[in-house]
């Protein structure tokens, strides 16, 4: 499943989950053009709390810490 997704380009890395303001509107303008599908972002045990607070009022979009 996940190297069918990786083939279709359905991945993608980015640096880092940091963001300036903890706004869902903010986050939901950075993530529109992804929003059709399901988004997990595997983020690291440092989490950024800004992208945390945007995150938790957007459906279709899990985080996940190792």
């Amino acid at each position: 499943m996940l190297s069918a997704k990786l083939y279709e380009d359905r991945i993608v890395i980015i640096d880092t989950e940091a963001i300036e303001h903890a706004k869902t509107q903010y986050l939901n303008e950075i993530l529109k053009p992804f929003m059709s599908d399901k988004l997990l972002f595997l983020t690291p045990f440092n989490q950024d709390e800004n992208f945390i607070k945007a995150c938790s009022n957007l459906r279709n979009i899990n985080t996940k810490t190792p």
